[in-house]
């Protein structure tokens, strides 16, 4: 099962870590990840928003799952994703299994 990894990049400092953390922890249950974070790294320096949108929405049409990293509600990108997965049928779990505070549906 491939899943794709949100969460929030621009404006943090640690987001190869807390990506790389999501990734090593889901392949090491057995999925195969798609981890935005790192694929995305070679592009051009002046790659827009909007073009980074476009390869990410590419790399979700890949994966079977979406798995929201924790504090995606406050990322553009992130919902963007999320709203993508949700109109194009791809499963999402959360981090901790939570959304919003409240139980969602299980974390892989």
């Amino acid at each position: 099962m491939r899943v794709y990894l949100s969460g929030p990049i621009t404006g943090t400092t640690d987001y190869l870590e807390r990506f790389d953390k999501a990734e090593s922890e889901l392949n090491a249950a057995g999925y195969k990840t798609i981890n935005p974070a790192r694929c995305n790294m070679f592009l051009p320096e002046n790659t827009t928003h909007k073009e980074f949108m476009h390869i990410c929405k590419a790399q979700i049409d890949l994966c079977d799952v979406m798995y929201m990293m924790n504090g995606w509600e406050k990322s553009n990108g992130c919902r963007q994703e999320f709203e993508y997965a949700s109109r194009h049928g791809i499963s999402i779990t959360f981090e901790g299994g939570t959304c919003s505070g409240k139980q969602t549906r299980k974390s892989l």
